[in-house]
């Protein structure tokens, strides 16, 4: 208004003010606080009065929609669940317990879920995880980065890859943007890595004042001809022989078995 020194703005919904005051010598007001799926409502009146002795009327109402956003796509990761063996990866792992979680860099309004694939057993094949962006009740970060955490009994790390690339080096960012318009589905595999050194034994017993440790891998290759990959035992035996004993302080060897024959009696741990 020509000559106006000051406006009072009202602005609400039905159930909540979002400002009520003089606002400036002002054209515009932007209010950042309003819901979706909210109707706003505003009047404004103005003086040209330093003293504001003399007050306008307030305009007649104006009104306004704020629609709710298109809902974000779901992210979804998954792949296959890898060993990595040094020099060869293959496809499965073994173990006792595993944890595999994907964490948002921003965690306002992201739900992330995983699974496994067989659920229950010690070999695993695969995963799948999705991040859900609420974008109807909170505001996430549409762009930003979903950071791998993993971890399984018997490996010594868990990670992913550049490009699924069968290797130690670690690339356990992934970003992300449900804003993007493009694909939010992701192949990511990830490798467990069991690289330390371990011994396999035929016919033989083993004997310790210390601690075993001795790990074998689910995919075991040939290392001669006289090695049976089909006995994932520290102990093998050839037909007709019985395998040995083993006695140490603790005894681990992951989720293998020491022979064919571990009873209690073979198995035994030292006090």
């Amino acid at each position: 208004m020509l000559g106006a020194i000051n406006y009072w703005l009202q602005s609400n919904s039905v159930t909540q003010w979002f400002i009520n005051a003089w606002v400036g010598n002002t054209t515009s007001r932007t209010i950042s606080s309003v819901p979706a799926n909210t109707t706003t409502y505003g009047r404004v009146a103005w003086t040209n009065d330093p003293t504001y002795t003399n007050v306008s009327q307030f305009s007649s109402d104006g009104s306004v929609y704020c629609p709710l956003p298109t809902p974000y796509p779901t992210v979804a990761v998954s792949g296959n669940l890898r060993e990595y063996l040094g020099a060869a990866c293959y496809n499965n792992i073994s173990t006792n317990t595993l944890s595999i979680n994907i964490n948002p860099q921003s965690s306002t309004g992201v739900t992330t879920n995983c699974g496994v694939t067989p659920p229950t057993g010690q070999t695993k094949s695969s995963y799948r995880c999705t991040a859900v962006f609420d974008n109807q009740n909170f505001a996430p970060t549409p762009a930003q980065n979903l950071n791998l955490s993993a971890s399984a009994t018997s490996y010594s790390s868990a990670y992913w890859t550049a490009a699924n690339a069968c290797t130690s080096t670690a690339n356990n960012s992934l970003p992300v943007d449900v804003s993007s318009g493009g694909s939010t589905v992701y192949d990511k595999d990830i490798f467990f890595n069991n690289s330390s050194a371990w011994i396999k034994l035929k016919n033989s017993s083993f004997g310790s004042l210390g601690s075993l440790t001795n790990v074998l891998p689910l995919n075991i290759a040939a290392y001669d001809s006289d090695d049976e990959v089909s006995q994932r035992y520290f102990i093998m035996n050839s037909v007709g022989n019985d395998p040995g004993l083993v006695t140490a302080s603790s005894i681990n060897t992951g989720t293998a078995a020491v022979s064919s024959k571990e009873k209690p009696f073979f198995k035994t741990v030292l006090n």
